[in-house]
């Protein structure tokens, strides 16, 4: 899937709900690394609410929710999560 812009939103519907505990995420590389600010997000209670954001993903950048807080150019909140919906939210890329 190509996306271009400043923002672009990928919004995955699962099958009922799952505990959501751990993310893995990929960029293909051999177009360069390109992704370098986003969100995931969970849809709870209605709305969705922001659970992980970082800066750049790379070949791979995998993430446990268990505890909140921030480090190495990461935030994430006390996880897992329960939820039927999640996002993938790119806030800033490169280029062409």
């Amino acid at each position: 899937m190509e996306l271009a812009g400043e923002c672009q939103e990928i919004e995955i519907q699962l099958q009922g709900e799952h505990t959501i505990d751990f993310i893995v995420l990929k960029e293909t590389i051999e177009k360069g690394q390109r992704v370098e600010k986003f969100a995931v997000d969970i849809w709870r209670e209605d709305q969705w609410k922001e659970v992980y954001q970082a800066t750049t993903i790379g070949y791979q950048r995998s993430s446990r929710f268990r505890q909140s807080g921030y480090g190495c150019g990461f935030w994430r909140a006390a996880g897992p999560f329960i939820s039927q919906r999640l996002a993938f939210i790119i806030q800033k890329n490169r280029s062409k």
